[in-house]
């Protein structure tokens, strides 16, 4: 029988809900490594506050792979979880 997978949430419907709309926050895909994440930098609310765009920079296993602002690509799917805020300081 094959595992469950593991489940997350849209990332807008996780940034609604934070102060100033989760900026600073940092948030990683279920499926990725502990030491890989976004840190959201700018977040745009559609007129109807359920959706929009949201930019930042993405680390990888450790290594910064964008510039300070980048658009985070797949934020409809439901696999993002938010990251505790002393998860990753800012060091970069």
């Amino acid at each position: 029988m094959a595992a469950p997978l593991k489940q997350g949430v849209k990332l807008f419907e996780i940034v609604k809900k934070l102060p100033g709309l989760g900026i600073g926050r940092t948030v990683t895909r279920v499926t990725w490594p502990s030491d890989s994440y976004w840190r959201i930098v700018d977040v745009k609310p559609k007129v109807d506050g359920n959706s929009g765009k949201i930019w930042g920079y993405k680390v990888w296993k450790g290594e910064k792979q964008t510039s300070d602002h980048c658009k985070v690509f797949g934020s409809a799917k439901k696999v993002w979880t938010l990251l505790p805020k002393d998860a990753h300081p800012e060091k970069l």
